[in-house]
């Protein structure tokens, strides 16, 4: 939901969904909360709450978690413009003029 196109009976709904650790109120710790998206005001949240998940459905299905580290920044030279990419992909693939029947 983005904020400028929510009513107030939406931020309403929204707020009476916060997850709390008061008694009677809805905890992300609830069996309920275990498979559903989850909306965060930060990425570090959702990426614990990812982790979290993660750890969850790897021991409840005996998989092992394999844990690797992703550097995605971009230097600018390493940039390439779209004219550039598209040349390089283009190469990759075969134009067909027909394909046969057997496929």
């Amino acid at each position: 939901m983005q904020y400028k196109s929510c009513t107030p009976a939406d931020i309403d709904f929204l707020y009476s969904h916060v997850s709390s650790i008061l008694p009677g109120r809805a905890s992300v710790t609830d069996k309920s909360f275990m498979s559903v998206p989850i909306i965060t005001a930060l990425n570090i949240h959702k990426d614990e709450i990812n982790t979290i998940g993660a750890e969850r459905f790897a021991r409840e299905n005996n998989q092992e978690l394999i844990d690797f580290y992703s550097d995605e920044s971009m230097d600018s030279r390493n940039c390439q413009t779209n004219y550039q990419t598209i040349q390089k992909v283009s190469k990759k693939f075969v134009k067909l003029n027909n394909i046969s029947d057997e496929l």
